[in-house]
This record gives C-alpha cells, sequence and structure tokens, in this order.
C-alpha cells in the first residue's frame, strides 16, 4: 500500500513549517539572505478559487472582473501591524502597474465594521478593490494560515506564488514584472 500526502495538505504543511522556522523574513534579512517572504510557486497548474464578496463599500469584488489580469490578492486587516506597513508599497504597485495589466485585491479577514476599516484606508490613500473576507475564501486559497498572506495570480487565473508574512518588495516588484512579461529592471 502506497502512502501519498495531498498536495494542499502537504503545501499547508510546508506554510506551517515556514513560519514556525523564522519564514516571516524582515525585507532586509530577505535581500541578505537569500530567502523571501515567497513561500512558493503553487502546484502544478492550481487556478485560483473564482470568488464573489461583498466590498467594504457596499458594492461586490468579483475575482473574474480582472480576468485577463495579473492580480494579486492580499489578505490583511487592521489589527496586524506588518498589514499596514504593506498598504503603501501595494497601492505603490497597483499605481505602478495598472497600465500593464496588474490589479492588487484586498482580502479584509477580521471583525471590524466595513465602514470603520474603509475609513481607514481613505485616509491613508488606498484605493484599489477591497473584500470582506471569510474562512471559506481563506480555505479556497488552500488556507490561509497567517496575515499578511498574498496569492499572485497569473493572466490565465493560475496561482503561480504564494506569501506569507512580511513581504520582500524588491521579491514582489520582481515577481510581478516577470508574471507581466515585462523585463527585469536593471
Amino acid at each position: 500500500m502506497e502512502f501519498t500526502i495531498p498536495k494542499r495538505t502537504l503545501l499547508a504543511g510546508v506554510t506551517a513549517l515556514a513560519f514556525a522556522c523564522g519564514g516571516t523574513p524582515t525585507p532586509e534579512r530577505a535581500e541578505t539572505s537569500g530567502a523571501t517572504a515567497a513561500i512558493g510557486a503553487a502546484v502544478d497548474d492550481e487556478r485560483a478559487p473564482a470568488f464573489e464578496l461583498a466590498s467594504l463599500d457596499g458594492n461586490t469584488v468579483r475575482l473574474a472582473d480582472y480576468d485577463g489580469q495579473v492580480r494579486l490578492v492580499d489578505f490583511w486587516a487592521i489589527w496586524c501591524k506588518p498589514c499596514i506597513q504593506e498598504l503603501p508599497m501595494l497601492q505603490g504597485l497597483q499605481d505602478r502597474y495598472a497600465g500593464d495589466g496588474f490589479q492588487m485585491i484586498g482580502v479584509y479577514h477580521s471583525d471590524e465594521q466595513p465602514a470603520e476599516v474603509l475609513a481607514f484606508l481613505q485616509e491613508r490613500g488606498i484605493d484599489y478593490p477591497q473584500a470582506i473576507g471569510d474562512d471559506d475564501i481563506a480555505d479556497g486559497f488552500g488556507g490561509v494560515l497567517g496575515l499578511p498572506a498574498a496569492f499572485l495570480i497569473d493572466r490565465e487565473g493560475r496561482i503561480v506564488q504564494r506569501y506569507g508574512g512580511e513581504k520582500s518588495p524588491a521579491t514582489l516588484e520582481r515577481n510581478i514584472r516577470e508574471t507581466l512579461g515585462l523585463p527585469a529592471e536593471g
């Protein structure tokens, strides 16, 4: 009898191990040690889950509305200090690469009232779409074991990179440029 471990279970175990072993590097440590906050590429041809979620402003956020674009789906919360520190960087990526077919999508994953979170974002100039997340959407991405967590999705809807913890801005931008098919910046 052969024993196999399902890919999602294996990926969740590797992710948990990365967090337990200090797999949430600071940008400085990531750049000097060769480590990144990227947990790794998706297994095989893993598709991002189609989702339709309420947005913070009372509308709807659908992943399919951005089909054909490279998307970064970022799970975050107000109480998460690294999440808050990354917001301006993520907004900068949205501003810089929107014309190249890139779309940021925030998934707010906590209990604060949507109006409170929306006001918080507006004060900081964060204007990319924000959905209200739940355990079902987190499970759809294979489980979100901690915040921040993000998933880079290519134009065909495949998850090409997973990130857990603080993201190295240089690594994240390099991954986005590569997924967009843009030359590496020199």
